[in-house]
């Protein structure tokens, strides 16, 4: 019985120890948007990630400024941000569900959803820049 247990204990503690049991701790730093769904992005945008907390911002080509923060978690497999204040009003207090993969530097995440009567696809791949 031991030997059984040691069997499914052992893997779900290799996935934690090595990040891959979706920690939100691998998402911590700076980090810098180099592609937004296949393009390069038309302007500087950073994000910054604590324990729990995301914030973002960055100007449009035409300058404007749009940002938005609030609180994130990784929760089976998902990287789940709640908007707590954003540049489009109808995003606060939104859950938004994004897959994700991380990949050396870059993180990639896509996800959909629906605010304000318009619906969005985030397709993006930030580059770490500082953790």
């Amino acid at each position: 019985m031991k030997r059984l247990a040691f069997l499914f204990v052992l893997p779900a503690v290799v996935l934690l120890a090595t990040g891959c049991g979706g920690s939100a701790k691998m998402f911590e730093g700076t980090w810098e948007l180099v592609d937004a769904g296949g393009d390069p992005p038309n302007a500087p945008s950073t994000k910054v990630l604590n324990a729990d907390h995301f914030a973002f911002g960055g100007e449009t080509a035409d300058g404007r400024v749009w940002a938005g923060g609030g609180t994130y978690r990784v929760e089976d497999g998902k990287y789940i941000e709640t908007v707590e204040y954003h540049s489009i009003p109808a995003l606060v207090g939104k859950s938004l569900i994004f897959d994700f993969r991380l990949d050396g530097d870059r993180w990639y995440h896509s996800g959909d959803f629906e605010a304000g009567g318009r619906k969005f696809h985030i397709q993006e791949v930030w580059k770490r820049v500082d953790e």
